[in-house]
């Protein structure tokens, strides 16, 4: 076997690894490939490396490798352009791998709850895909788009971008980004209270997640559809897609998204099950002790202060809100 053919084998198996939430071993591929690599190549096993560093909560480690990522890449257009007269095909893919570097720093920033940080990297990723239209890696770029908008609270731009995220993953066949976007598409149409595209969003989303059969994709429908019941005032079956969530996730290492579907499961709570209100919020609490993270922190102080405030406890309301 060549070492491109064992190169492209260590991407795929890595790729596959970050899926299942797997960075070590997902690291240990993309460094294989690093090894045996071009200096695109190596742009793009670096790339996967800052990915498992990001599911590892590494930050630092994370953008040291992007930047690492963007030298490679721009070694390899420098090359191209030098050799030839003309763009070429490596050049470019030079050019989107140095994007997609930006677009993954947007994520870092996020993570680490820099929405500064994730603006002006977002902001230096558009002028680089101009000249790459057609190409699936445009979704990433409407994806981070949506998620800083959401956290602005831009829903209408939010929505947008992320119906351009899936008339891009579907022309290219990625039935995991479509997926992944028509349920990020539902929670913008939640906050929108659209409760008929949102049950729309649902009814595309479930036949593709139920042929995927990813446990995160499976428990975020069941999350998505137990904040539909819940507003269409179905709390009691809200409360068991709240359960069917967390059932997904027992075999899933993804923190933060079993932390979000337990601060759901609070609010669904305070209808149907008072005394499990609580709980939800300390368990909460504990992992964030553990993994903290700024954005989940203000949602639970915010869970928090309306619980307090619906039992008539101001001063607990008020130190919870200040939290």
């Amino acid at each position: 076997m060549s070492d491109a053919q064992t190169s492209r084998q260590h991407f795929a198996q890595g790729t596959y690894a970050l899926r299942r939430h797997q960075p070590e071993l997902a690291r240990a591929h993309f460094l294989a490939a690093h090894t045996l690599a071009s200096p695109i190549v190596s742009g793009h096993a670096l790339r996967g490396m800052a990915q498992a560093a990001l599911l590892e909560d590494d930050e630092k480690q994370a953008l040291a490798l992007l930047e690492v990522a963007r030298r490679a890449y721009n070694l390899c257009e420098d090359a191209e352009n030098v050799l030839n007269d003309a763009p070429t095909a490596l050049a470019t893919d030079a050019l989107e791998g140095r994007a997609t570097c930006r677009v993954m720093e947007v994520d870092v920033h996020i993570q680490a709850g820099h929405f500064d940080s994730a603006q002006r990297a977002l902001d230096t990723a558009y002028p680089l895909y101009r000249t790459l239209d057609g190409r699936r890696s445009q979704a990433d770029l409407w994806s981070a788009t949506a998620r800083l908008s959401q956290h602005h609270k831009r829903w209408t731009t939010a929505g947008v971008a992320w119906q351009k995220v899936i008339r891009i993953a579907e022309a290219h066949n990625d039935r995991h980004q479509a997926v992944q976007a028509w349920l990020r598409l539902a929670e913008v149409r939640l906050r929108d209270a659209d409760l008929a595209a949102l049950e729309d969003c649902i009814q595309h989303a479930e036949p593709i997640v139920l042929d995927l059969g990813e446990p995160e994709l499976t428990a975020r429908l069941h999350s998505v559809r137990a904040a539909w019941l819940a507003q269409c005032d179905e709390h009691e079956a809200a409360w068991d897609a709240g359960l069917d969530a967390l059932y997904a996730l027992e075999r899933v290492d993804d923190h933060r998204l079993l932390d979000a579907i337990r601060l759901r499961m609070a609010g669904i709570a305070q209808r149907v099950r008072p005394a499990e209100c609580v709980p939800l919020m300390r368990e909460v609490l504990a992992s964030q002790s553990e993994h903290p993270n700024k954005v989940m922190l203000a949602l639970l102080a915010n869970r928090a202060s309306e619980l307090a405030l619906e039992q008539h406890q101001f001063a607990a309301a008020l130190l919870a809100a200040r939290a």
